[in-house]
C-alpha cells in the first residue's frame, strides 16, 4: 500500500475546513431557513397570498395592501343614472306589500357605491345580479319597506336596469379608479354630471402618451370658462335634439416655470360616436366663453352671427399672452372647428 504523504493530508484537511466555514457564511442563513421551511411547513402557508396581494398591489398602483379601501371587493355605479328596481316575489304572502311599492324605487348616480347580494355562481356584472346598497336612505319609505322584505328573503334584492347595450353600468373598485374615478371624481359635482359618453373619450385621452401628462384646472379660473357641457355640432338628426359636447381647458401636470394648456373640443355624430373635434396647445392660460345667443358676441365677431345658436354654440377664446380672441366654430361640411382671428391679418384657419 502506497504510504500517505501527511503533509498532503494536512493541506486537504485545512481546505475543506476553509472552504466549509465560507460556505457557511454566505449561505448558512438560507440553508437553516430551508430547514426550518422543511420541518415547519404549516408557519409558511400565507406567503404565497402575501406575495399575490403584493403583486396585485403594484398592478394597481396602490402599495398599501391591507387598505380595504382598494380590495376591489366594492362596486361601483359609473354611468350617468342607475335605475334601482324591484326584483321578483318570493313569498306570496308578501304580495300586497310587494304591489304597493313604485317598480322603480331609486336613481343612482355616478360614483354611488352598492354591494351585490349573496348570489351563488352570478357575477356583479350579470343583468341577472341583485343589489343592495351602502348608504341609508332615510327620506326614501317605498326604498326601506322594499329592503326589509328583502332581508326578510320575501323578495329578490334590487335589480339594476342594464344600458342601451344590455350590460350593467358597474365596476370593481380598481376598474372603477382606474377607468373613471382616477380622472372624474364623483366628490366634484361637474365632473360627476359628465356625460358617460364623454368621460370616456376624455380618459382615454389621458390614458394616452400626449393627454398623460395634462389635467383639469384646479386654480382660481371660473369653471365655466374652463370646462363647459353645451351643443357645438348641431341638432341630431334622428332625434332633433342638441348633443351634449365638451369644451374645455386642459393644464400641464405638475408644471414648473412655462405654462402649457391645451384648449379641446369633443362632439359627436347623429349615431352617437364621440371623437375629439379640436386639440390645440397653448403656451399660457386660456379662458373661453360660450355664445348661443348672436346678439351677444363682441362687435369683431358680427360675421360668426349664423354660427351662434343654441345647438350650435360658437367659442371665444383668450389668453393672457395675445390680445386678439381666436374663435371656434363647426364646419358641417368638413366635420372639423374652424379656427378664426380678427387680428390686423384677418387669417382663417382649420
Amino acid at each position: 500500500m502506497k504510504k500517505v504523504d501527511k503533509k498532503n493530508l494536512v493541506i486537504v484537511l485545512l481546505s475543506l475546513i476553509i472552504v466549509g466555514c465560507a460556505g457557511y457564511y454566505l449561505f448558512g442563513h438560507e440553508v437553516g431557513q430551508f430547514v426550518h421551511r422543511w420541518q415547519n411547513p404549516h408557519m409558511y402557508d400565507s406567503e404565497e397570498t402575501v406575495d399575490q396581494s403584493a403583486s396585485e398591489a403594484a398592478y394597481y398602483g396602490h402599495p398599501d395592501v391591507a387598505d380595504a379601501a382598494y380590495s376591489c371587493e366594492s362596486l361601483y355605479f359609473y354611468g350617468d343614472v342607475g335605475y334601482m328596481t324591484k326584483g321578483s316575489l318570493r313569498d306570496q304572502r308578501a304580495a300586497a306589500a310587494y304591489n304597493r311599492l313604485p317598480d322603480t324605487l331609486l336613481l343612482i348616480r355616478y360614483g354611488e357605491e352598492i354591494e351585490q347580494a349573496e348570489q351563488k355562481g352570478v357575477n356583479f356584472y350579470e343583468t341577472r345580479a341583485r343589489f343592495s346598497l351602502i348608504e341609508t336612505y332615510t327620506d326614501n319609505p317605498a326604498l326601506t319597506a322594499y329592503l326589509r322584505l328583502a332581508e326578510e328573503g320575501k323578495v329578490e334584492y334590487l335589480k339594476l336596469l342594464p344600458n342601451k347595450r344590455g350590460s350593467l353600468e358597474v365596476e370593481d373598485e380598481c376598474d372603477f379608479r382606474n377607468k373613471y374615478a382616477d380622472y372624474f371624481d364623483p366628490g366634484v359635482s361637474w365632473m360627476r354630471d359628465t356625460p358617460l359618453a364623454v368621460k370616456e373619450i376624455l380618459s382615454d385621452y389621458f390614458r394616452s402618451n400626449e393627454g398623460g401628462s395634462f389635467t383639469f384646472v384646479n386654480d382660481r379660473r371660473n369653471t365655466t370658462q374652463v370646462y363647459r357641457l353645451a351643443g357645438f355640432t348641431g341638432l341630431n338628426r334622428y332625434t332633433n335634439q342638441p348633443k351634449q359636447e365638451l369644451a374645455v381647458v386642459l393644464t400641464e401636470k405638475n408644471s414648473t416655470g412655462n405654462v402649457t394648456e391645451r384648449m379641446i373640443v369633443i362632439g359627436f355624430d347623429d349615431a352617437d360616436k364621440g371623437r375629439i373635434l379640436f386639440n390645440e396647445v397653448f403656451y399660457s392660460k386660456i379662458l373661453f366663453t360660450v355664445y348661443e345667443n348672436p346678439y351677444a358676441l363682441p362687435k369683431e365677431a358680427a360675421s360668426l352671427a349664423s354660427y351662434a345658436t343654441p345647438a350650435q354654440q360658437l367659442i371665444e377664446i383668450k389668453t393672457n399672452s395675445n390680445r386678439h380672441p381666436i374663435y371656434l366654430y363647426y364646419d358641417k361640411e368638413f366635420d372639423t372647428m374652424i379656427r378664426k382671428t380678427f387680428s390686423p391679418e384677418d387669417e382663417e384657419s382649420h
